[in-house]
């Protein structure tokens, strides 16, 4: 996806992508696209909790899968990039969110934990762990 432009159909096959994962009970964190001036482009990020990093678990191959399965329209895994919890964006999002904004929303322009984010859509921002499910 080289543009400098982040459509509706992207975000919505963003979304769909990111229920995909809901679906298979895969923990993230933080869901978000993020674009950067010096590469050009827009890349869909995925953070895991630290619970499902810990144990192992292979994000990357459940996304390539659920890519395949076309779950995501014609997206591929080069607009996908996986991150840790700990990633400064990632925790940085999470803080920058706070408890008045809703679950989606573009901080176009903000300063996260130093970083200048050019652009971004943000589905999601949770806590690092898990929530025990009930």
């Amino acid at each position: 996806m080289d543009k400098p432009f982040l459509v509706d159909r992207d975000i919505e096959e963003g979304r769909q992508l990111l229920r995909a994962l809901d679906d298979a009970d895969i923990p993230i964190a933080a869901a978000y696209w993020l674009y950067r001036i010096e590469k050009g482009r827009w890349r869909l990020v995925f953070a895991p909790t630290l619970d499902y990093e810990a144990a192992g678990g292979e994000l990357v191959g459940i996304v390539h899968d659920l890519l395949r399965a076309g779950v995501a329209g014609d997206m591929t895994l080069d607009d996908v990039n996986i991150v840790s919890p700990l990633d400064p964006i990632a925790t940085g999002l999470n803080q920058l969110r706070g408890s008045r904004r809703p679950d989606e929303f573009r901080p176009t322009g903000a300063i996260v934990n130093g970083l200048s984010l050019d652009d971004a859509y943000i589905y999601r921002t949770r806590p690092l762990r898990a929530e025990a499910k009930a």
